[in-house]
């Protein structure tokens, strides 16, 4: 601009732009009633931390890292503050899994009267795999798919009746095992 002289002057003007912080958390944690699950999250440009509602199956609501115990499925949401003053906001869900009760006989005798040993209560578990096993450890079931049901089969032929053991393995969740009753 020019001044009343007529000269042009130049004035610099210098701007910090403070950024938000930059939240990074799964968008659900799942967990075993009666368990605990750490909701572990990152942030940057961080230095306050909120976790809504309050007081509420949480460890602490003001640090970055609680550890959740819930009762119940929850809704959270985690405000973390810059020093600077600049807020960010994110939600996390943190589903309850209960106990699924797992039948622990079968007899594949073709009656059609539990033919089948069903465990489909666990395909809602990504990831979720099952393995049976023999006495001798030998695997003589084993699955990705826990839609599936084993009829007390391996490679097309009948096995004994006896006891087997399983493992069910639900990632990031829990691993049950016990054993299984094959009956004729």
């Amino acid at each position: 601009y020019n001044n009343s002289t007529g000269c042009a002057s130049v004035d610099t003007l210098h701007l910090t732009i403070n950024q938000n912080p930059i939240i990074t958390i799964q968008d659900t944690f799942r967990v075993w009633l009666g368990a605990s699950i750490l909701l572990n999250i990152s942030a940057t440009n961080d230095s306050l931390y909120s976790w809504k509602p309050i007081n509420t199956f949480l460890n602490y609501d003001t640090i970055l890292n609680p550890i959740c115990t819930p009762l119940t499925n929850i809704d959270y949401k985690i405000s973390v503050s810059s020093s600077k003053g600049c807020i960010s906001t994110k939600s996390v869900f943190v589903r309850l899994n209960k106990e699924i009760n797992i039948v622990n006989a079968f007899s594949p005798n073709g009656d059609g009267i539990n033919d089948l040993w069903d465990i489909s209560s666990f395909a809602n578990y990504a990831g979720a795999s099952v393995k049976v096993f023999d006495r001798g450890g030998t695997i003589v079931y084993q699955s990705q798919n826990l839609n599936n049901r084993w009829n007390g089969m391996k490679n097309g032929q009948s096995l004994p009746v006896g006891v087997y053991y399983y493992i069910i393995d639900v990632p990031n969740y829990r691993m049950i095992n016990g054993s299984l009753t094959l009956l004729k």
